[in-house]
């Protein structure tokens, strides 16, 4: 922990500033030896210094000799409301993930946004291609203030989540402690995402739509 507070001083020094574009792979998907293009596009751009930000959206393009496929999913970043544009001290990054253990076949992809600066939330979006579809999935957090606080999601798996079909996201909340020269971890929430053979079903958003709808 003691790196990353020298690493945040020194890249907030230099404020590295990285464009966002477009990022892309290809992939085999249906097993028919032709590669697939997965695409990841967003706007260019940013101002983090406006401190008016909502969350971000991205779109997701799958192009293959049987035409294309689109999808939203969330960004693990913030437009500027102003300007509608993403945080561009980011790096952004696109990968297959190892096959992971759910009953139904899944290919999990992941996007990094690794962030360049100090208070600058990156961390991850998932999303997956299960029976002949581009799924949205969920996204991590993660930011950190040198010497002040830093926060990060954990993402589990089946089996190590505990569950079959189902992700565990943990998030770690540390303040910095002066007298240990390190951080230390004072809250740990934890979301589940249920994987219904169609979509990611976030369990606590799914219990609070139903208590709303007993309630009315």
């Amino acid at each position: 922990m003691k790196h990353t507070v020298v690493a945040c001083l020194l890249s907030a020094m230099m404020l590295i500033s990285v464009a966002y574009a477009d990022v892309s792979l290809e992939y085999d998907l249906d097993g028919d030896q032709q590669p697939d293009q997965i695409t990841v596009r967003f706007a260019q751009g940013g101002n983090y210094e406006d401190s008016s930000f909502i969350p971000a959206q991205a779109s997701v393009t799958l192009s293959d000799g049987g035409g294309k496929q689109d999808i939203e999913i969330p960004m693990a970043t913030y437009t500027d409301v102003k300007t509608h544009q993403p945080d561009s001290t980011l790096d952004v990054t696109l990968e297959v993930l190892p096959e992971r253990y759910f009953r139904d076949k899944i290919i999990i992809f992941r996007v990094n946004f690794e962030p360049q600066a100090c208070g600058i939330t990156g961390g991850a979006s998932y999303f997956a291609w299960a029976n002949n579809k581009l799924i949205s999935g969920f996204m991590t957090e993660r930011s950190s203030e040198a010497g002040v606080y830093h926060v990060e999601d954990f993402v589990l798996f089946p089996p190590e989540s505990g569950r079959p079909d189902a992700v565990v996201v943990k998030t770690e909340f540390s303040n910095w402690d002066e007298q240990k020269e390190d951080y230390v971890v004072h809250t740990v929430d934890e979301q589940v995402y249920r994987w219904t053979h169609s979509a990611f079903v976030n369990e606590e958003e799914e219990y609070m739509e139903n208590q709303f709808k007993d309630e009315n």
